[in-house]
């Protein structure tokens, strides 16, 4: 039995019964991760907490071309179009979530990451694709700026900048996992950020989005946005990486996570970081396997930048040959 297919098995059981929410959805999927881990200790499956679930960042409108490993170019750093706040108007910070899961993958290829925010949509249509993401998230995620980790921490700054979706290579760094019923199961539907793609609606377009009493913040609201990817295959394929585009079903998500086909790879900056990280949580046993990939420098002259922003991590280790 593959992987998916025990994660798939374990959240179907959890879920077995009536009107979940949203929130609820979302711990069965973690404990579904918990319960694999317990049970199977072949899969390598690690939780880690964080303090540091909120991130702040400014619309943009500047256009950073980069052709990503994927072959294909795209733009980093703009947010104006996604979150309906065009310059000239004021610079303004948002202040959100990047996510509620971070999956950590590792193998001997490297280390990949994906943020996850987990959405509900009652009424759902698989084949249209088409759900609700609150509009200042889908600014960070799909315009992936360079954002500042709000800490609680004394031993770094109040604000320490981050960059990890900004330099991503692979479009599934920040990416969404849509819950939805099919017949009497709950699914969730997996596709990344980049590829969903915002089209105002007539009853959209009358929404002003106003300052606040500060006039530094606008009022947050729900955007409903609409898969674009490519339909016709679930890989986009290169001579590096073998990219998911979308899963349709826990299990099929599952699987494409374990092998190693979700997020991007970590350069040095981000995996010198997250040796800090785990070096910080007394991890030792992810900390040698991750050390023993490539680069081992534990040097960082850059201090205003740390590796964090979700609420939790799990880190699962993938045997891909």
């Amino acid at each position: 039995m593959t992987f998916g297919k025990e994660l798939s098995n374990e959240f179907h059981k959890l879920c077995n019964v009536p009107n979940l929410g949203e929130v609820s959805l979302f711990t069965k999927l973690m404990d579904s991760f918990i319960n694999l881990s317990n049970r199977y200790p072949m899969y390598n499956i690690t939780f880690m907490h964080s303090h540091n679930g909120q991130v702040i960042y400014k619309n943009s409108n500047t256009e950073n071309k980069i052709k990503r490993a994927t072959g294909v170019t795209t733009i980093s750093g703009k947010t104006d179009d996604i979150i309906g706040v065009a310059l000239p108007s004021p610079v303004v910070e948002f202040q959100c979530e990047i996510s509620d899961l971070a999956f950590i993958v590792y193998s001997k290829h490297g280390v990949k990451v994906t943020y996850l925010q987990n959405k509900y949509e009652r009424i759902f249509d698989i084949s249209k694709k088409r759900f609700h993401v609150d509009v200042d998230q889908l600014g960070l995620l799909k315009g992936r700026p360079i954002f500042k980790v709000v800490s609680p921490k004394s031993s770094i700054a109040k604000h320490a900048t981050c960059n990890i979706l900004y330099d991503a290579d692979i479009e599934s760094v920040g990416s969404y996992g849509v819950f939805y019923k099919d017949n009497n199961n709950y699914e969730m539907f997996y596709c990344p950020a980049d590829l969903i793609n915002y089209s105002p609606i007539k009853s959209d377009t009358e929404i002003t989005r106003k300052l606040n009493s500060k006039k530094n913040k606008y009022k947050k609201r729900n955007i409903p946005v609409k898969y674009e990817g490519e339909v016709s295959k679930t890989h986009r394929y290169n001579t590096v990486y073998e990219d998911c585009m979308y899963a349709e079903t826990i299990e099929k998500f599952g699987d494409e996570l374990i092998n190693f086909h979700i997020g991007t790879i970590l350069k040095e900056k981000e995996l010198n970081k997250i040796k800090n990280f785990l070096k910080e949580r007394g991890q030792v046993k992810i900390l040698k396997k991750i050390e023993s990939l490539g680069n081992q420098n534990q040097s960082d002259d850059d201090n205003d930048y740390v590796f964090t922003g979700a609420k939790i991590y799990i880190f699962i280790e993938s045997n891909i040959e």
